[in-house]
């Protein structure tokens, strides 16, 4: 993703093509190509950066956005007048730009924050009304020219089910998702969902899907305004780990056709996730970032491969098999420490996210890795994988996480204090998605965060509890993030009812993240509850937090 329409300047392009990236994302806006009504001008701006993406070898994919303040009060178009007109909007780009533009994608974010006015009363029907007007005329313009739909942000089935119910899927080529999220490990469970949604509204066929935004944000600690320098220098580490697990797991699928990632360079607040770094930036002019060398590296492992799917080693391994032309290549990464052992006859090459590598000689028919959430690209030929010495993961709450209570050994609750019992949570749909709510306003769990509120002045708790099923001991690993806003809110852990874990975090003089490690004793039925809490008082202004955790102990399948 680029922003030569925000007034970028073109000369990042070519450091964008030495790597091999393709394609950039961008825009002409609606508002200054139809100033004036059924008047269409490319002001020198639009022109100039279309022109160095020709010169680069690099193919522009424009997103149409956003409303026109000539029709439905600038907002998205909602009448017959207005979709008509934003219909004949791309069609100027497809005549302005001839063949140059071969893909377009009917607006951003429909499902988030770009919407307003009327449709905001129906987003699914008002966007499908939309896209079907619009894609007849764009495909008369050029039947060559892919029409992208969906413009969601994030990944949510009922954004998707609501669309598809209302005819959109037929008038769309490709399907578009921004699967913007904590950690990467999950997304591959979520464009399953999505791969079912498009077969039932689609005869059983594929459709392509377009990731035409993803990236990371740096956690509270590494944020821009805050921190010394060798913290950015983690975070854009950290950033580069989380890119190519993304990319490998979201390739994966097999229906994820491209990849777009946000953003090409850093970009106001928009700090620390750029391939590049800002063109003021005290190293340099587009200086190169940690992110950057691991893409050009995943981009020259994994060229002219197709994706194998996923290996089932066990967690906390993950391990995405690609081949192609004779050649092997594994993306492999642990989300906590630990071995993989690999079986092979021949000495295999291992590549870290610096594109350094080394050679690898089996011992006894096993070459046996040490993994880390730093991903290694590993080519040549392995006939099975196991885990090796290290921690097995017994369940882990944000890729376990389900819409059925009691699914994989969790449930999703909340509780009055300390002394309320544990109450249940049912599942709300937004166009946002799918997450667990309680009564109390605020009060929500999703995958990988958690909402606490306040009812009549008693403070309730959000509560995520495991019921395990093994004996013995388990260490509780895990992370929370929020804002360094409000009063802070709090984490309290228990089992069988009893605290064994307390902590504040953000608010004055907290840190904003936490990480904790700790040993409990379980019995087989025990409960394990992860409560997120309004904090030391009943201020939940700002108190959404981002919680995973790991539960790590004996494999109870061995």
């Amino acid at each position: 993703m680029t922003h030569f329409a925000q007034g970028w300047d073109v000369d990042l392009l070519p450091l964008l093509a030495r790597i091999g990236i393709g394609s950039v994302r961008d825009e002409h806006y609606w508002d200054e190509v139809e100033a004036e009504p059924g008047k269409y001008a490319f002001d020198a701006r639009s022109t100039g950066w279309m022109a160095a993406c020709a010169a680069a070898g690099i193919e522009p994919l424009v997103a149409m956005t956003f409303g026109n303040k000539h029709y439905d009060g600038g907002h998205a178009p909602a009448s017959d007048a207005g979709r008509a007109a934003y219909a004949r909007y791309g069609e100027a780009i497809l005549a302005r730009f001839g063949g140059q533009v071969k893909a377009l994608e009917v607006w951003n974010e429909y499902n988030g924050s770009w919407c307003g006015g009327e449709a905001e009363q129906d987003r699914p029907r008002y966007y499908a009304e939309m896209i079907k007007a619009a894609y007849p005329r764009l495909k008369a313009r050029d039947p060559a020219v892919t029409v992208l739909g969906g413009a969601a942000v994030l990944l949510p089935p009922p954004w998707f089910e609501g669309i598809f119910a209302h005819g959109a899927l037929a008038a769309m080529d490709a399907v578009v998702i921004h699967p913007y999220r904590g950690r990467p490990e999950g997304v591959e469970r979520e464009v399953a969902v999505l791969q079912e949604q498009i077969r039932r509204h689609n005869g059983g066929r594929d459709k392509p899907i377009w990731v035409t935004e993803t990236g990371a944000m740096p956690a509270p600690r590494a944020w821009p305004w805050e921190g010394a320098q060798d913290t950015h220098e983690r975070a854009r580490a950290a950033t580069a780990s989380y890119l190519v697990r993304q990319y490998a797991l979201l390739l994966s699928t097999g229906t994820v056709a491209r990849i777009y990632w946000y953003l090409a360079r850093d970009y106001g607040e928009f700090r620390l996730m750029g391939l590049l770094r800002d063109p003021g930036d005290a190293a340099g002019r587009y200086a190169v970032a940690a992110p950057y060398v691991a893409y050009a590296t995943l981009i020259r492992e994994l060229a002219g491969l197709e994706p194998r799917g996923l290996v089932k080693v066990g967690r906390p391994v993950h391990l995405a098999a690609f081949a192609g032309g004779g050649r092997e290549t594994r993306v492999c990464w642990a989300t906590l420490p630990t071995r993989l052992r690999l079986a092979a006859a021949t000495p295999l090459t291992v590549v870290d996210l610096a594109g350094v590598e080394r050679v690898v000689a089996p011992v006894d028919g096993q070459v046996e890795l040490a993994l880390g959430q730093e991903p290694l690209f590993v080519r040549g030929t392995c006939t099975a994988a196991a885990l090796g010495a290290g921690p097995r993961v017994v369940a882990e709450s944000a890729s376990d996480f389900a819409r059925e209570q009691g699914a994989n050994g969790w449930t999703y609750g909340w509780s009055a204090g300390a002394a309320g019992p544990f109450t249940p949570m049912t599942v709300a749909s937004t166009m946002w998605g799918e997450t667990w709510r309680g009564q109390a306003d605020f009060l929500a769990i999703s995958a990988e965060s958690a909402h606490p509120g306040s009812d009549d002045g008693q403070a309730v708790w959000a509560v995520r509890r495991w019921t395990s099923p093994l004996a013995g001991q388990v260490r509780l690993v895990g992370s929370c993030q929020r804002d360094a806003e409000g009063d802070g809110s709090g984490l309290r852990i228990r089992v069988d009812g009893q605290e064994v874990f307390a902590a504040l975090i953000g608010g004055p003089g907290r840190p904003a993240e936490l990480d904790f490690d700790r040993a409990v004793t379980v019995r087989a039925g025990s409960t394990v509850d992860f409560a997120i809490t309004p904090g030391p008082g009943q201020d939940i202004s700002n108190d959404s937090t981002a919680f995973t955790v790991a539960v790590v102990g004996v494999d109870p399948g061995r």
